[in-house]
């Protein structure tokens, strides 16, 4: 995953002001684009520091939200993020990924200790995916009305 100093640039600005306006005027007041933005960079965030065991079983509600994520990631244009989540899903029963933490805590530990479910997963996330910095720069140049506006503020 490689990047450049102008999109790692670019995406920390924006992250940053998108971060001030989550924690002065909350979640629900943010455009959709702004949303999509926040969500990617929590989900790669997550998975660069502790793989998708860290995705889901150190995050209390990151996890809960998979729907906006996959559809966060289809919207920047990260669709094998998108299918390697999805796959990654499989793990649990039906696919479904219980929203209590103690619950998907409790699933793990009933496994062998040796017991990788996302290790293959994680070889080709890291292979596969697009730099989220290269991503996000991407996203936020087709949208100028707002991330131009976010840059500003």
């Amino acid at each position: 995953m490689s990047y450049t100093d102008e999109d790692y640039e670019l995406v920390l600005s924006i992250h940053t002001v998108i971060g001030d306006k989550i924690r002065s005027k909350g979640w629900e007041t943010m455009a959709p684009e702004e949303r999509h933005f926040s969500n990617v960079m929590a989900f790669f965030g997550k998975v660069e520091s502790g793989g998708f065991d860290g995705f889901y079983f150190d995050s209390e509600h990151l996890p809960t939200m998979i729907p906006q994520l996959r559809e966060s990631l289809l919207a920047v244009e990260a669709g094998p993020a998108e299918a390697i989540l999805a796959e990654s899903m499989n793990f649990f029963d039906g696919g479904v990924v219980p929203h209590d933490l103690d619950a998907r805590v409790d699933m793990i530990r009933e496994k062998p200790d040796n017991f990788e479910p996302f290790g293959d997963l994680e070889d080709r996330f890291y292979a596969e995916v697009e730099s989220h910095y290269t991503l996000l720069a991407c996203y936020a140049r087709r949208h100028p009305e707002v991330f131009q506006r976010d840059e500003a503020n």
